[in-house]
């Protein structure tokens, strides 16, 4: 092979690399607030989100920008707008309220 191929096979396997990485973030864990009431538990593609008295165990979709976690209620929810989350450089999340500051247990 010559030197030009090898580049652009090599440039196609990191660009799909990347493709691969971005499209497998996930969330995962539970996060809750310090007193334990607000909860998002992630599992796979769904966050299962209590914010009481409004919300409970209310599933939702969810994706990931950058560092914003997006929160997707279905149609027939209490709540039908997105609510938008930011992961903080020490992997916590915060939220306009009732959300809050959310860390990770365990």
């Amino acid at each position: 092979m010559t030197g030009s191929l090898i580049r652009k096979v090599l440039f196609a396997s990191v660009v799909c690399s990347m493709l691969i990485m971005v499209g497998c973030s996930k969330m995962s864990g539970t996060y809750t607030d310090s007193g334990g009431a607000v909860s998002i538990d992630f599992k796979g593609s769904k966050a299962i989100v209590n914010v009481p008295p409004a919300i409970s165990n209310q599933e939702m979709t969810y994706d990931i920008n950058g560092n914003e976690v997006i929160l997707h209620p279905p149609p027939n929810a209490a709540v039908t707008h997105a609510v938008v989350l930011t992961i903080n450089s020490d992997g916590s999340l915060s939220g306009p309220p009732p959300y809050g500051a959310l860390k990770k247990k365990g």
